[in-house]
């Protein structure tokens, strides 16, 4: 194929993908050829753009695709007959759920490939799940969100692991143990940060990267409730310069720099997830990054619950009713340490005998003693 008709072909394909296809007549005519499935996901993608944040468009597509290439096995091994998202009817979407228990996927990630199916079918005018749903069928359900605190005692371990940590990952094990405990903030929003949103001197932090980043997400800045970890945020921030200095970085945009490759860079999610396992491999205590943001809001509440309120502005949620929900979520975790100690206020006295006791002793009979 020559470049200039291979050029023709890539105009006509950006002008359809330009197209909008929301229509379910213009849909139904696109000829898609051996892989239908994936040959329809540039189209619906398209219709994505500037409605939900680049990350989530990108895990999005790549979701998409891989959920495309788990039906095309369903069908190569006969147990679909199509995977057209045109045409999956009940019958091909119960086998896929089916792969799903087989895969022992958890509550959560089902119902996220559920969700992305259902938009994704609704846009090629194919409406399976919901009439499923209409029909009270048994589709997976949000499963009951969990909220982890880190014990006392196991965050005094985790920051004297992190006391203790040598070179660049140890620094950086400092400062988002620190961060993330101090202003009660999700992973994103620290990792993501730039060096002159710390603002120690006035103890605030500037929230550039908000959950619901362009949409209803709104920057802002938080104060730094947790005057404790100030000194560690403070060594942090030396040990960040003169590792730039080391390294021959004038400076870095980034409040916690990937200075690998020598540029101007932010760690991925997993690079700190790789930090937050040499941590864990130290102290001995497993945690996830986000439970500093619970522990944060229940080690602030506790000590007063009229608290609560300034808590929900802290945390940034939408009303005071998600903070209770949330707090109450933290302390269910609580709840059967308080319970088993709750008979120390008011306990038996185990020591007096009873009235059949007694008897035995004295060798008479009890009721029903021949």
């Amino acid at each position: 194929m020559s470049r200039r008709c291979s050029s023709r072909r890539r105009s006509r394909t950006r002008k359809r993908l330009a197209r909008s296809l929301s229509d379910d007549e213009e849909v139904a005519k696109l000829r898609l050829g051996a892989r239908p499935f994936h040959a329809l996901v540039p189209y619906y993608m398209g219709t994505r753009v500037g409605i939900v944040a680049d990350s989530t468009y990108r895990e999005e597509e790549r979701k998409l695709r891989y959920i495309g290439d788990v039906l095309e096995g369903l069908k190569t091994n006969g147990l679909i007959s199509t995977s057209d998202p045109r045409h999956i009817t009940e019958a091909e979407v119960r086998q896929f759920l089916a792969w799903m228990r087989r895969k022992g996927l958890n509550g959560e990630t089902q119902l996220k490939h559920i969700q992305y199916l259902k938009g994704f079918f609704t846009f090629c005018g194919n409406y399976a799940f919901l009439d499923m749903e209409r029909r009270g069928c048994d589709l997976p359900k949000k499963p009951h969100r969990k909220i982890r605190v880190i014990q006392k005692d196991d965050l005094e371990a985790i920051f004297a692991a992190v006391d203790g940590m040598e070179g660049w990952h140890g620094s950086i094990a400092r400062g988002m143990t620190a961060i993330a405990m101090g202003c009660a903030l999700r992973p994103k929003e620290f990792r993501l940060a730039h060096v002159e949103d710390l603002k120690l001197v006035r103890m605030r932090f500037f929230v550039r990267h908000p959950k619901g980043e362009g949409s209803w997400g709104a920057q802002e800045e938080v104060d730094i409730v947790r005057a404790e970890v100030v000194p560690l945020l403070m060594r942090y921030l030396n040990e960040r310069e003169e590792h730039l200095g080391a390294i021959g970085m004038e400076r870095s945009t980034f409040l916690f720099p990937n200075t690998w490759r020598r540029k101007d860079e932010v760690f991925t999610a997993n690079t700190f997830n790789v930090i937050k396992s040499e941590v864990e491999e130290i102290s001995g205590i497993s945690f996830r990054m986000k439970d500093f943001r619970s522990t944060c809001a229940s080690m602030t509440v506790n000590a007063d619950l009229s608290l609560l309120p300034a808590m929900s502005r802290q945390l940034r949620h939408t009303s005071l009713t998600t903070t209770q929900r949330y707090y109450a979520e933290i302390e269910h975790e609580s709840v059967t340490k308080q319970l088993r100690d709750a008979w120390m206020k008011n306990p038996i006295d185990m020591s007096k005998k009873g009235v059949i006791d007694v008897r035995a002793r004295e060798g008479e009979s009890g009721p029903g003693e021949i």
